[in-house]
């Protein structure tokens, strides 16, 4: 009663602050499951079954975990292939210019640049920019290798929350499945229990009855022991009186 009193409470402060009716509803619907809770008015069907809803909403954390992951993967791989890329570039520019700079040192008053042919200062020009963009090649590649490892790891962590989320999914699953067949078991045990004491309050009748049987035999074989029918005293009478009822003709 206290905890349904302070559920009352807390309703009433928040919808006074807030005032919302969708709020309003997602408080009641709490209030009546704490209310539920402190009554226990479910089943252990009726939890499982809840406990069996729940899980099958972690399937909407793992589509968000694919979908995550997904993207990383495919900013990964992107990345990786620029950083290729971008990564020849720098090496191979920086071979031509520093081949270049040694050509340059012994060069005297001109020096070919590519089909061109550039006099010594404009040669040191063409160097320093080509320097200057080699630089920020070698920026860019630099901070497009730390993303990289950074974009890695965070696929790695994705992977490894999506497989934890299967993982746990999968389990808890499987301890519903074990609690479940723990309560049948409970039930059959249960079942098994109220037979025996229905059979033995069977056993006892039946025993009443064979008892009743035996009973009946006794008497029936005490009948046995008896005479056939009442006991006769010899007759006085003449033979001839004894045929008289046959008539004239028996006595001739």
């Amino acid at each position: 009663m206290k905890k349904i009193l302070l559920a009352l409470l807390v309703i009433g402060g928040v919808v006074f602050a807030v005032k919302g009716a969708a709020v309003i509803g997602t408080l009641k619907r709490e209030y009546e499951n704490a209310k539920n809770a402190i009554k226990g008015d479910k089943t252990e069907d009726e939890q499982i079954k809840e406990l069996r809803k729940d899980v099958d909403k972690l399937e909407k954390d793992i589509e968000k975990a694919k979908d995550s992951l997904a993207k990383e993967i495919v900013e990964v791989r992107d990345l990786t292939k620029q950083s290729a890329k971008l990564r020849a570039e720098v090496t191979g520019e920086e071979k031509r210019v520093l081949a270049f700079s040694d050509d340059l040192k012994n060069a005297e008053t001109q020096i070919a640049y590519g089909r061109e042919m550039l006099s010594i200062p404009d040669a040191k020009d063409r160097l320093k920019s080509d320097v200057s963009l080699l630089v920020r090649k070698k920026t860019t590649l630099g901070t497009m290798e730390k993303t990289l490892v950074h974009r890695e790891r965070s696929k790695e962590i994705l992977e490894k929350q999506l497989a934890e989320l299967v993982n746990q999914k999968q389990s808890l699953k499987s301890e519903i499945d074990a609690i479940e067949v723990e309560y049948q078991n409970i039930q059959l045990q249960q079942m098994e229990n109220k037979f025996q004491k229905d059979d033995s309050r069977l056993s006892k009748i039946k025993q009443s009855i064979d008892k009743m049987r035996k009973d009946l035999d006794v008497k029936k074989e005490r009948i046995k022991l008896d005479p056939v029918g009442q006991p006769t005293q010899g007759s006085n009478e003449s033979v001839d009186d004894i045929l008289k009822p046959l008539g004239a003709n028996a006595a001739e």
